[in-house]
Formats: C-alpha cells, sequence, structure tokens
C-alpha cells in the first residue's frame, strides 16, 4: 500500500513540474520584445560666442611708400635677419624682383634633387616610398577639402619626383645645365635693377605673416596675463592702430601658440576644462 501510494506521490509531482515548466516557457515565448534599426551618429554641443584671437606678435614696420616685393611666403618659418622684402619705388622694378624670387626658390629646389649637391637618400625604393605616402597625403588632404595642407606638400612631391629622376639617370649632376640657365636668367632680371630700394630683414626669429590688422599691440598674449571681464570688454572696444596699418611690412610671430578669449554665460562654463 505504501509502494502505491509513494508511485502515486511521484507521478502527481513529474506531472505537475512537466506542467509548471510548460507554463513557464509559453508565457516566455509570448512575450513581446520592440527592436529598432541603430545607427552610429556624432551630436556637437556648440556655444555661439563671439571669440578673439590673442598671440605673441611682433610688428615689422618700415618708413617709406613704394611697391614691396616679398622674399618669403606668408606664414613661412624664418631666421632672425632673413630677408623679408624689398620696396622699390618704381613698381616695374618690384615685378622684376618678385621673377627673381620665383627664380631663386626653383634653383634651390633643383640644387636639392641633384645627387652631387644634396646630401638626401639615394636609395630609389625609398624614394619610391616617400613619394606614395605624399600622394596619398595630398588626396587624403583635397578630399577633407583642406587645399591648403595640399598646397604645402606640393614642392617636398616634386624634389622627391626630381630626385627620382636623377637617380634613375644615375647622372649626379643631372639638373646641373637646368640650374645654370636658371641663373644666367636671374642675373640678366639683376642687371635691370638699378632703382630705389629698401631690404626689411626679420627683427627675430619666427612665424612670418605678409599683412597686419592693427591689434597686434593689443591682443597680445601678454594682455591675457591680467586680463578680467571689465578689462575685455574695454579691449574689444578698441581701434585698429593706423600706423600699424600705414606702415607695417608684416608680423613675426615667435610661438605657433594661439589664445583665444570669449565672453559667455556662466551656465555654459561649468561645463569646460582647464586643459581641455
Amino acid at each position: 500500500m505504501k509502494r502505491i501510494l509513494r508511485q502515486t506521490v511521484t507521478i502527481i509531482c513529474s506531472v505537475f513540474a512537466i506542467v509548471y515548466t510548460v507554463m513557464q516557457l509559453s508565457l516566455s515565448a509570448s512575450t513581446d520584445i520592440s527592436t529598432e534599426h541603430a545607427f552610429y551618429s556624432v551630436v556637437n554641443d556648440t556655444i555661439n560666442v563671439n571669440a578673439y584671437v590673442f598671440r605673441d606678435e611682433t610688428v615689422v614696420m618700415q618708413s617709406g611708400g613704394g611697391t614691396r616685393s616679398y622674399s618669403v611666403a606668408n606664414g613661412e618659418k624664418v631666421k632672425i635677419s632673413t630677408e623679408l622684402c624689398v620696396t622699390y619705388q618704381d613698381s616695374d622694378e618690384a615685378v622684376i624682383q618678385e621673377s627673381i624670387n620665383q627664380l631663386d626658390r626653383k634653383i634651390e629646389l633643383l640644387n636639392k634633387s641633384n645627387i652631387e649637391t644634396s646630401s638626401y637618400s639615394t636609395d630609389l625604393a625609398k624614394v619610391n616610398g616617400t613619394i606614395g605616402e605624399y600622394m596619398l597625403s595630398m588626396q587624403k588632404s583635397v578630399a577633407n577639402g583642406d587645399l591648403a595642407a595640399a598646397e604645402r606638400m606640393k614642392d617636398d612631391l616634386l624634389l622627391q619626383m626630381n630626385r627620382r629622376l636623377a637617380i634613375v639617370s644615375d647622372d649626379k649632376d643631372y639638373f646641373g645645365s637646368r640650374i645654370s640657365a636658371l641663373k644666367r636668367q636671374k642675373a640678366e632680371l639683376q642687371s635691370q635693377l638699378d632703382g630705389v630700394k629698401v631690404t626689411t630683414t626679420s627683427p627675430a626669429a619666427g612665424y612670418f605673416y605678409t599683412g597686419a590688422d592693427g591689434y597686434e599691440n593689443l591682443f597680445s598674449e601678454k594682455a591675457l596675463e591680467t586680463l578680467d571681464v571689465a578689462g575685455f570688454k574695454k579691449l574689444v572696444k578698441q581701434k585698429p592702430s593706423e600706423s600699424i596699418l600705414s606702415g607695417a611690412v608684416g608680423k613675426i610671430s615667435r610661438s605657433s601658440k594661439w589664445y583665444i578669449a570669449f565672453i559667455g554665460a556662466r551656465r555654459d562654463s561649468v561645463f569646460f576644462e582647464e586643459g581641455e
């Protein structure tokens, strides 16, 4: 009798366990799950303000008028006492000087391209690899809309391509005849320069810029050291210096650092972190 009772209880428990399991499975299987497609996106959190640029700049002044012919490119890094520009009373001579400057740049590039007059690598595989890297970098710059960056790499790419020609030709003075012809052309142009001219050199080493906006002495790096809100509001109302606008050849910045300052709401400033 006890045996039959035990078997009956076991069967009942087993049936209950099966029924419970089936119910749980059916309940979970019938649960609705909502799905949607996920997309990668970037959200920019911006604050619209009027920002002012501060930089350590030295204005390069020149007395007297005339037509200027710049010897260095805008934004180029220069050494102290580097010739920045030559100013001519005769505008035609300024045009001639500009042609001479272009010849100087071509001669310099060809001298660097020649195996005999430079210290660049003569490994053809390495030169080919460098050409490929420059071309890829230029393509990326153009694709990103940064045409200025592509322009800066132009001479470097041309130099490597010239060096490849010199290496393949096995002539150490491959560009010698071309350099000589350019030098003769330069000498012929120089013989036409006999007017009054003024040469301006760099007072310091740094980055030279051909333009000046008259605010160089106001929005300086030194002004930031003691600047407060009241002083900033007063500063932005200042007018540009007329003497700088009329007599500046350009300006020298000793550092590549730029600073910006603006006035914003206090609730916006809490999201800024020092160094970020």
